[in-house]
């Protein structure tokens, strides 16, 4: 029943889960392999191993702008962060758990302790071979752990069915200490269950907040508080960076100057949420794309968010998505200098970082519209600064790019009148100079 769908059998409208497919699943791990062969790349880093070695073919993917943290199946995870020494070591303790499991139940007779072993036995061959399908959650990789735990101690322990505490001194003492440790175990594990429960409870009402304009205040008010509950969730900081830029936009509306305690206060937090993600390319994207937002309050963030995204690119340079940003970043901070004086060669400048990575993104994945619809107000931007034999140029990209768009999305009408009045005006510009 673990593995059956619960639609089926309900009416909740539940979320079905959206896993990376078995193909890419492979490629990633075998390329893991490939660098690191014994040891793979370390526990909890499948996410970070997919940045790097981010197959081209996962770009024709549907899903291809999503971040999985996970690989499609629990061993092949395992293979790629553990690597292939420490799953043949997994292997050879379940070669011998069944060799004795099996063993036991061929020599038993039928009986209830007989039918307690067979179960054991085949929830756990079901867990094991379930993960070369399935990514483990929290309850499947318990249950694989206890049963093969259970199974261990009934083969390790068979005929000896009483034990008593109170004539060994030793397993007494054994007992004590262990019921000692797991009490606190338990206790810890539940005092902080609790923690993270109230967390979440509280970032839930600070995004409430939000929702409700009420003053920045509370909303800071509450995203601290979830920060101490639990301070190992990064998106808490990230919002709390965020909540206090929006301060300090408020405070120069109002003309107030004392913002410097703000801006520290914002890049200390969003510093130590790339830290809790071990620099990982999501947080270096959201660290990028925050101080990209509130370029216009905080003075000289180029440096920041340029550096962000060349970091993100190099961990994960196939990924489209990571271009796209980098561009958008770069058209941002070229509009800022188009009201400036003497600027021009600057914004040339972003304008071709900005194409680069547009190209990129497009040799990436194809259809990615967007990126073409950027490409071309690259294209209309660079033309208002350059002679006119460049403009012809500029032009004839910008009718290539359109049709490109109406290729892959031939019902867009807004695209399709722009193309039409680009050629309308290249007709009447070529009537006019007859």
């Amino acid at each position: 029943m673990i593995f059956v769908e619960v639609n089926d059998f309900t009416k909740l409208n539940i979320q079905d889960d959206i896993v990376l497919g078995q193909g890419n699943s492979w490629r990633v791990a075998g390329s893991v392999i490939k660098s690191r062969f014994l040891f793979g790349s370390g526990p909890n880093t499948f996410h970070y191993d997919l940045s790097l070695h981010r197959p081209l073919s996962f770009n024709n993917h549907f899903f291809w702008n999503l971040s999985f943290i996970k690989a499609s199946s629990q061993w092949v995870q395992f293979i790629s962060t553990a690597g292939l020494l420490n799953f043949l070591v997994i292997l050879i303790i379940i070669y011998h758990f069944l060799s004795k499991g099996l063993k036991k139940l061929f020599q038993q007779s039928v009986d209830f302790d007989w039918l307690i072993n067979a179960v054991i036995l085949i929830v756990f061959v079901s867990l094991f071979l379930a993960g070369f399908i399935y990514s483990y959650n929290i309850v499947l990789s318990y249950l694989f752990w206890l049963f093969l735990g259970l199974g261990t101690i009934r083969w390790l322990i068979s005929g000896q069915t009483k034990v008593s505490l109170q004539k060994d001194q030793k397993k007494n003492l054994l007992f004590s200490v262990g019921f000692g440790i797991w009490s606190v175990v338990a206790v810890v594990v539940l005092v902080f269950s609790i923690r993270f429960y109230l967390a979440d409870h509280y970032a839930v009402k600070a995004q409430q907040a939000v929702n409700n304009l009420d003053e920045i205040q509370t909303v800071q008010r509450y995203f601290k508080k979830a920060t101490t509950l639990n301070p190992l969730a990064p998106e808490n900081y990230f919002n709390l960076s965020e909540s206090y830029l929006i301060e300090v936009g408020l405070k120069i509306q109002r003309g107030e100057n004392d913002i410097d305690d703000l801006i520290r206060l914002a890049a200390y937090n969003a510093n130590k949420a790339v830290e809790l993600e071990n620099e990982s390319v999501r947080s270096l994207l959201r660290k990028a794309v925050i101080y990209r937002d509130f370029h216009q309050l905080v003075e000289d963030t180029e440096d920041v968010v340029f550096s962000n995204f060349d970091q993100a690119k190099l961990k994960s340079p196939n990924d489209p998505f990571v271009h796209y940003e980098s561009a958008i970043s770069y058209l941002v901070y070229a509009e800022a200098l188009f009201d400036q004086e003497n600027q021009s060669g600057t914004i040339l400048d972003y304008l071709s970082k900005a194409e680069t990575d547009l190209q990129k993104a497009i040799g990436l994945i194809d259809g990615f519209v967007e990126a073409r619809y950027l490409l071309v107000q690259v294209y209309d931007w660079r033309g208002q600064l350059v002679a006119e034999a460049e403009r012809e140029i500029l032009k004839s990209k910008i009718v290539n790019q359109l049709e490109t768009i109406l290729l892959h999305d031939p019902q867009n009408t807004e695209i399709l009148q722009l193309l039409n009045q680009i050629k309308e005006e290249a007709s009447e510009a070529s009537s006019d100079a007859e």
